[in-house]
């Protein structure tokens, strides 16, 4: 009895979790473009000859979490190879996504374009992310 009663006590938590995911999700995926133009203008000049592949590869990237946020999964489709690319090289795509972690969803966060638990998401699948690309591409 005592086990059920824990279980029901952290419904509202999950539940917490669970919305903060999606609208983490969401939202990432309705700025994807605009946040991968930022990170690409911030790391790449535009005249870098794979900036507009850079640019495109952030989206992608950008999408794939925003999708697996918004319906609650890891983003496990990463190892199955479903984006590539050759150049620039992967330090750079890292470089991008520590800057979305660190810089962008704190400030996200500060204006309250997200809340708090939603910024908590979005930092827990960049950190997956970061882990995949330090540990399967590098």
């Amino acid at each position: 009895m005592a086990h059920i009663e824990n279980l029901n006590a952290s419904i509202p938590h999950i539940e917490a979790q669970r919305a903060a995911c999606i609208e983490a999700g969401r939202w990432l995926l309705s700025r994807r473009l605009e946040l991968a133009q930022a990170v690409t203008s911030k790391l790449l000049s535009p005249q870098h000859p794979q900036a507009e592949e850079f640019c495109r590869n952030i989206c992608k990237y950008i999408k794939l979490l925003g999708c697996c946020m918004e319906n609650e999964i890891e983003p496990r489709l990463l190892y199955k190879k479903v984006i590539t690319h050759q150049q620039p090289p992967v330090q750079t795509y890292v470089k991008a996504f520590q800057l979305i972690k660190t810089r962008y969803i704190y400030d996200w966060e500060s204006s309250q374009q997200v809340s708090s638990q939603a910024a908590e998401e979005l930092r827990g699948y960049f950190n997956y992310l970061l882990h995949y690309l330090m540990t399967a591409l590098v």
